[in-house]
């Protein structure tokens, strides 16, 4: 909501739902247990307020610091009965094109291999302050489709072991430079289905294609 670029953008409307529901129904629409929207402490009456939790079974809004984020998320996860072996899955509220479908993927990578910590965009940049605002990933899956996958106990160690403002502020870089991690590829987003024009809905797909590749977000393979 503080974000110095786009204030309140997680309320901004898309489709007539707030940008934050589709966060919200794809962390639902997963496998996970329970979903927390973890928010600072003095929001918590204005999130309930505006969010319909009855309409996402598995939603807690829990209340927290809002300068110390790492502090926000252990300690709603400890609330929570947490456990060290636990699995946590990190989204951002800002990756409004989240889907169920790469949280499963990356779970099952989880699940299935020895490490602290997966990520399906890149577990070698944005880990210091150094290089803050690295939006290239190491996998076909574009920056906006960020899954982190951790135990409890590496959040831990990382709220015990750092004091670092910027690993306060981002929650795991600590974790990417001292645990076991690893990059997993949750997959490409491809352009499906029907782009000649026939109607005036057509156009409109149309125009929100040139959008994205004028603006780089669309590149061929050749």
């Amino acid at each position: 909501m503080t974000s110095s670029r786009f204030h309140n953008k997680i309320f901004e409307s898309i489709n007539e739902k707030y940008a934050i529901d589709y966060v919200i129904e794809a962390c639902n629409r997963s496998i996970v247990d329970e979903v927390l929207l973890v928010v600072p402490e003095e929001q918590v009456g204005y999130f309930n307020s505006k969010i319909n939790s009855t309409n996402f079974s598995k939603l807690s809004i829990i209340g927290g610091s809002e300068d110390n984020v790492l502090e926000r998320y252990t300690d709603s996860l400890m609330i929570r009965g947490c456990k060290k072996n636990d699995i946590v899955v990190r989204i951002t509220s800002d990756c409004f094109a989240m889907n169920s479908v790469f949280i499963d993927k990356s779970i099952e990578y989880f699940k299935k291999n020895n490490f602290d910590y997966i990520n399906n965009s890149t577990v070698t940049r944005v880990l210091s302050e150094d290089n803050p605002d690295d939006y290239q990933t190491d996998t076909s899956t574009p920056d906006g489709f960020n899954v982190e996958v951790f135990n409890f106990n590496s959040l831990l160690e990382a709220y015990t072991s750092t004091y670092s403002k910027y690993d306060i502020e981002h929650v795991t870089p600590w974790i990417k430079r001292n645990k076991n991690c690893s990059v997993f590829n949750t997959g490409k987003i491809c352009l499906t289905g029907k782009f000649s024009v026939d109607t005036p809905e057509d156009l409109e797909i149309i125009k929100a294609y040139y959008k994205l590749f004028n603006s780089g977000r669309i590149e061929y393979e050749l």
